[in-house]
């Protein structure tokens, strides 16, 4: 039995192993890879966040002017 376990491993570490962790790690190097269309596309969505973020600030502010109890109804 141990044998067999011990065969099977080698057979893993001498064959299988070397190719798994050569795709494994391409994939991870071709994941970090942004193109220009999605690093364009990221740095939009970022300036769209950070406006409705603004205006958000914004109508807290007003709405705390008009009705400073607002926060205690909804939320």
């Amino acid at each position: 039995m141990f044998d067999t376990v011990l065969v099977l491993f080698c057979i893993f570490a001498i064959i299988v192993g070397p190719y798994w962790l050569k795709l494994h790690y391409k994939e991870k190097k071709e994941s970090r890879n942004i193109s220009p269309d999605t690093e364009c596309d990221l740095k939009s969505l970022d300036q769209l966040a950070t406006d409705l973020q603004h205006r958000v600030k914004v109508l807290e502010s007003i709405l705390d002017n008009e009705s400073p109890d607002w926060r205690k109804k909804y939320g």
